[in-house]
């Protein structure tokens, strides 16, 4: 019979995407065992897997926060930008369907967020209650905008 700290040691190193074969080695377990392991905790797996990436995106593109309030700021501007054009009657820079696609896009990232959000709070129930929670439907509203 295998310790708990033994399996705790495997789904780490699983998470870290080492493979059961190389386990096996580094722990003294035989692989057999590891692959029933592995059917059995892989919700468990496969959630430190997410926060680990959750962990880099952070490092590497800031909090989840701070990527959406910074998409929100470019769109404050770019609706600015597009408000004074259209007010003076001027479009210099950037052609004004390029700046509706440019709001566009940054209107579905922010969508894409809340769909984010809404689906790891969906996986945290589903693990909390043991059982499938619908997902949120997708909005019509964020289909991409044809300019042509």
């Amino acid at each position: 019979m295998h310790n708990t700290e033994n399996l705790d040691r495997f789904v780490e190193l699983r998470a870290k995407g080492l493979s059961v074969p190389k386990i096996s080695e580094k722990l003294g377990i035989p692989a057999s065992t590891l692959y029933d392991w592995d059917e059995r905790v892989r919700a468990r797996i496969r959630n430190l897997r997410l926060v680990a990436l959750e962990q880099l995106e952070d490092r590497i593109l800031g909090t989840q926060n701070a990527q959406c309030d910074a998409i929100a700021s470019h769109l404050k501007a770019i609706d600015k930008q597009i408000g004074t054009e259209i007010d003076n009657g001027t479009i210099e820079h950037l052609s004004l369907p390029e700046l509706i696609r440019l709001s566009a896009s940054l209107r579905r990232e922010l969508y894409r967020f809340k769909l984010h959000s809404l689906e790891q709070v969906r996986r945290v129930l589903e693990s909390t209650v043991g059982r499938r929670v619908p997902a949120e439907p997708r909005d019509p509203s964020t289909m991409e905008l044809e300019l042509r």
